[in-house]
């Protein structure tokens, strides 16, 4: 059976509700840097000694990981519904071989509401020099019920890094419970409680992009183009061990929620498109992936994808023998 997620201390504490709009100061950290700059020289120390020498990630990325960690910092403390979706989940699971400007989160209920209450967390002065700036919405670009916010994370009046943050809410379908995490990225700063975040359950993770890989576009019946989820597919595939009752159900849930019909075995929508799409996301891949090529890729994922296609798949997947394998 899959090993259980890692719990994260603090959760319950951290969902405190202030009705206060506008920047709002709350003594939530003491640091031992008295100027934003000082702190931001430490940080930026701690950052680097993580990425060299042999670091996954350069410097530039943990950074930006470090801000989706303050500013998630932000939302779980006026509200511990939120859930962190897409690579970034996967890259706080230690599962991401690849890099990301964005960081996608969910709340149930309506996403109007979610939006509002991101930007007033976001608003948030938590005593950790830490200052977020966000800007105008845009829906998000691949057909999901969200808005993308252009966010600015400075330390002081210095800008540290810029992404977006996708914000999701109605049309969202969990078949688990979310799962606990640590935080992004694993450097330790004095004064600074990080208890981590509340993750997309990995079942529906892999159901998640397992139909937006077999999915079709509009009256044309566009091909999806979302080749980055195989990469990930493949880390995934690789490293977990998956439980097949639990699986089924996601995936089945998921292609209900879409309209789409599963086909019995796994394959791309456009292969010439997708073998020029795939080997250019794993060029880009900061992990050494165990295929460049299509074919490679899909032979990878058939033994795990295709018994949960056909309906057949029992026990629970293996990574280390790539089989479907009956649980102890």
């Amino acid at each position: 059976m899959a090993p259980r997620p890692r719990r994260c201390p603090g959760t319950a504490r951290l969902a405190r509700r202030n009705a206060r709009s506008g920047r709002q100061h709350t003594a939530a950290v003491t640091l031992p840097y008295t100027t934003p700059a000082a702190f931001r020289r430490a940080l930026t120390e701690r950052l680097r000694a993580a990425a060299k020498p042999n670091g996954a990630w350069p410097l530039a990325e943990l950074q930006r990981q470090f801000a989706y960690d303050r500013l998630l910092a932000r939302l779980y403390h006026l509200d511990s519904e939120w859930i962190v979706k897409g690579a970034t989940a996967l890259l706080a699971r230690e599962l991401a071989v690849r890099r990301t400007v964005d960081i996608d989160v969910y709340r149930p209920g309506d996403r109007g509401q979610a939006e509002h209450d991101l930007r007033r967390a976001a608003a948030l002065d938590l005593g950790d020099w830490f200052i977020f700036e966000t800007g105008g919405a845009t829906p998000v670009s691949d057909g999901a019920n969200g808005v993308r916010i252009p966010t600015t994370a400075r330390i002081g009046t210095t800008e540290w890094v810029r992404f977006h943050v996708d914000v999701v809410a109605e049309d969202i379908r969990m078949t688990g419970s979310p799962e606990d995490v640590p935080p992004l990225p694993a450097v330790a700063i004095p004064g600074l409680d990080r208890p981590g975040y509340r993750v997309y359950p990995l079942a529906d993770h892999i159901a998640d992009k397992t139909c937006a890989i077999l999915e079709r576009h509009g009256s044309e019946q566009r091909p999806s183009t979302r080749f980055k989820d195989l990469v990930d597919m493949l880390s995934v595939i690789g490293s977990q061990y998956v439980a097949a009752d639990i699986q089924l159900d996601a995936l089945r849930s998921e292609a209900q929620r879409r309209g789409l019909t599963l086909p019995p075995r796994f394959t791309v929508p456009d292969r010439q498109l997708w073998e020029r799409g795939f080997a250019a996301e794993a060029r880009r891949a900061v992990a050494l992936l165990p295929t460049a090529t299509l074919d490679g890729a899909l032979a990878i994922a058939a033994p795990f994808l295709d018994p949960l296609l056909d309906g057949t798949a029992a026990g629970t997947w293996n990574p280390r023998t790539a089989l479907w394998e009956p649980s102890a």
